[in-house]
C-alpha cells in the first residue's frame, strides 16, 4: 500500500470516529477547587510605628521603711494619743505606759541616794578631820587610813545606787513610746487600759512615701528590663493615676510561678495613696521606641527551641529566626529577623513550615 493511501485511511477512520461522538458536549474535566493543597492564612505589612513597653503583672506592696515598737516595761496603757491610720512625724508619742512598780523602785532607789549622799558628806568630814589631827602627829597614820577606807567604802555604795536609779530611769523612759521614723500608723495593737508585759508588740509604723513593690513578671518581658531603669507605674487601685518608679532589682532565678520572675521595682509614693499588701493589676510602662517593627505578639511561634515567625513570600511561607526586643501586651518588638514591609503571617501561623503553599484572603 502506498503511503498515501495509508494517510487518506487514516484520516477517514479519524473522521468515523469522531462522527460517532454525535457532535455533542465535549468530555468532561475536574474543577480545580480554589486553596487545595494551600494553607489559609491572614498576613499583616510590617512599617516602623510607635511602641511603648508595657507589662502586665501583678504582686505585692511593702513600705520602704518600718519599723515595730514594743513595750520595755511591764505595765498598763494609758495614754494613744494617735490611732491607726495616722500620720505622725519622728518623736511623736505612740503609746504611753504607766508602771506602779517601777515608779515605786525609782522613788526608793532617790531616798536611797539621799541618806547615802548624807553618809558620804559624814564620811568627807571624819577624813578631813583625821587627816587634820595625823598632820599635827595627834593620832597615828591608822586611824587617818580607816577614815579613808570608809569615805571611799560610802562613796562606791553612793556611785553604785546612783547607776541603779540611772537603769530605772532609763526603763522609765520606755514608759513614752515614740516614733523613730516619720510615717504612718499601719497598725495600733494596743488599747487604753490594756496591760502589756516586756517585749509586747504595739504598734507598727511604715514610711509609705516610698514603696517597694514585687512583682511576677513574665521571663519574657523581664528579659526586656534593666536594672535602674526609669519606669511608670498604673494600677487598677488608682485608677488614672501614674506613679513614678526604677526597677530596683531583676531577680536571676526564675520565681516558684513557672516562667515568672521577680522583679522589685521601687515607687514615688508622696501622699500614700498607695496601700500595702496585694497590688492587684499592676502596669510597668518602660522604654518607648518611635520607629519599632512590632507584630502582633501571637504572630511568634517556637519551633525547635527558637522563636520564629513566619512571612509570605509570593504565597510561600518562609521561616525567620527573631530576636525580640519590648512588648505593649499587644504587639512584641522585632530588633532582628524582619524588614520593612514585609508581609507577616498573623493567622495560621501555627500550622506553617518552611515552604508551605499558602492562601492568602482576597484582596
Amino acid at each position: 500500500m502506498s503511503r498515501s493511501y495509508q494517510l487518506l485511511a487514516c484520516a477517514a477512520l479519524l473522521f468515523m470516529v469522531v462522527g460517532c461522538r454525535g457532535g455533542g458536549e465535549p468530555e468532561p474535566q475536574p474543577t480545580p477547587v480554589p486553596g487545595m493543597g494551600t494553607t489559609p492564612v491572614v498576613v499583616e505589612e510590617i512599617f516602623p510605628s510607635p511602641l511603648q513597653q508595657t507589662i502586665q503583672t501583678a504582686g505585692t506592696i511593702e513600705p520602704m521603711a518600718q519599723s515595730t515598737l514594743y513595750a520595755g516595761i511591764e505595765g498598763q496603757v494609758i495614754g494613744i494619743p494617735q490611732g491607726a491610720n495616722s500620720a505622725v512625724r519622728r518623736g511623736d508619742l505612740l503609746v504611753e505606759i504607766d508602771s506602779p512598780a517601777l515608779r515605786l523602785e525609782i522613788e526608793r532607789a532617790e531616798s536611797d541616794i539621799q541618806n547615802m549622799e548624807s553618809e558620804v558628806r559624814e564620811a568627807e568630814r571624819v577624813h578631813d578631820e583625821k587627816k587634820a589631827l595625823h598632820a599635827r602627829y595627834a593620832i597615828p597614820w591608822s586611824e587617818l587610813r580607816q577614815a579613808e577606807i570608809a569615805l571611799e567604802a560610802s562613796t562606791a555604795t553612793l556611785d553604785s545606787a546612783r547607776a541603779a536609779l540611772d537603769t530605772l530611769l532609763v526603763a522609765f523612759d520606755e514608759t513614752k513610746i515614740s516614733s523613730p521614723i516619720a510615717g504612718t500608723i499601719t497598725r495600733m495593737q494596743v488599747e487604753v487600759g490594756d496591760s502589756v508585759s516586756r517585749g509586747q508588740s504595739l504598734c507598727t509604723v511604715s514610711d509609705m512615701s516610698r514603696i517597694r513593690m514585687k512583682l511576677d513578671v513574665p521571663g519574657r518581658d523581664a528579659a526586656s528590663l534593666d536594672k535602674d531603669q526609669e519606669v511608670t507605674i498604673r494600677t487598677d487601685a488608682r485608677p488614672g493615676a501614674e506613679f513614678s518608679a526604677h526597677v530596683a532589682n531583676i531577680a536571676s532565678a526564675p520565681d516558684p510561678q513557672p516562667g515568672n520572675v521577680l522583679v522589685t521595682v521601687v515607687v514615688d509614693n508622696p501622699r500614700g495613696r498607695l496601700s500595702t499588701g496585694r497590688t492587684g493589676p499592676v502596669r510597668i510602662l518602660g522604654r518607648k521606641v518611635r520607629d519599632a517593627l512590632a507584630v502582633p505578639s501571637d504572630a511568634v511561634v517556637e519551633r525547635n527551641g527558637r522563636e520564629v515567625v513566619y512571612i509570605a513570600d509570593g504565597d510561600t511561607a518562609v521561616e525567620r529566626p527573631v530576636r525580640l526586643g519590648i512588648s505593649d501586651g499587644k504587639r512584641i518588638e522585632v530588633l532582628e529577623g524582619v524588614a520593612e514591609w514585609d508581609y507577616v503571617v498573623i493567622s495560621g501561623q501555627e500550622d506553617l513550615e518552611p515552604g508551605t503553599a499558602l492562601s492568602l484572603p482576597e484582596p
